[in-house]
């Protein structure tokens, strides 16, 4: 893949052989805006937080490129802005605040670093909460569902089916009715799952870093 990857600046191509090595690796901030509370209530409930998760896709996504990461957490309290020109990408995980809180300092104090990203020109990546945070530091608005919050909702479970999700967690990889009828395959399919990440990495992360690199 990375062999046909090149960055142009001046009319001169750049290959990847010089971020090869993990000593020029890709360089990660992510952007865990889950409250201490929030990352708690995950990991009681045997889940892995939001910058974990992050790590491993991007780590993945990077196809055989090094990775390296610093992860912010701004909403455990006030801290530094890092210096963005350390870094070739930010990525924001998800997050259970809102950004309709407008007065929630640990709001405010992520909108504030986005504003900073933008004017940097860093490439940034996310999902839900990156997309509230993007568009109103873009100086967009956020709306409230007029129809309220969407929920997912399971119908038709039985005792049997409830009573066996403790088999369930043990064999994450185990393909039941869906699969049988040839439903949702691409749930388990990394190269279907990593689509996005992968694009981010090989169209803006990599040619990032690379003109950055002629530059200096």
């Amino acid at each position: 893949m990375w062999s046909k990857v090149v960055a142009r600046h001046g009319g001169r191509p750049l290959s990847v052989r010089g971020i090869a090595s993990s000593a020029n690796a890709l360089r990660f901030l992510i952007v865990d805006g889950y409250s201490p509370e929030g990352r708690l209530e995950l990991t009681k409930s045997g889940v892995s937080i939001a910058s974990d998760l992050y790590k491993r896709m991007l780590s993945t996504s990077a196809d055989g490129l090094p990775t390296s990461f610093d992860v912010l957490f701004p909403s455990d309290g006030p801290f530094d802005t890092p210096d963005l020109r350390n870094y070739d990408a930010v990525a924001w995980t998800g997050c259970s605040l809102t950004v309709l809180d407008s007065a929630d300092i640990r709001v405010t104090r992520q909108l504030e670093l986005a504003k900073q990203c933008y004017a940097h020109g860093v490439p940034q990546y996310g999902s839900c909460w990156a997309a509230q945070i993007a568009v109103v530091a873009a100086g967009g608005v956020v709306s409230k569902n007029p129809r309220g919050r969407e929920m997912g909702l399971a119908r038709k479970m039985t005792h049997r089916f409830v009573a066996e999700v403790e088999k369930l967690y043990e064999d994450p990889s185990r393909r039941d009715i869906a699969w049988r009828l040839g439903l949702d395959t691409d749930v388990m399919d990394e190269n279907v799952r990593y689509t996005e990440s992968r694009n981010f990495i090989k169209h803006l992360v990599v040619p990032y870093k690379l003109s950055k690199t002629l530059l200096e």
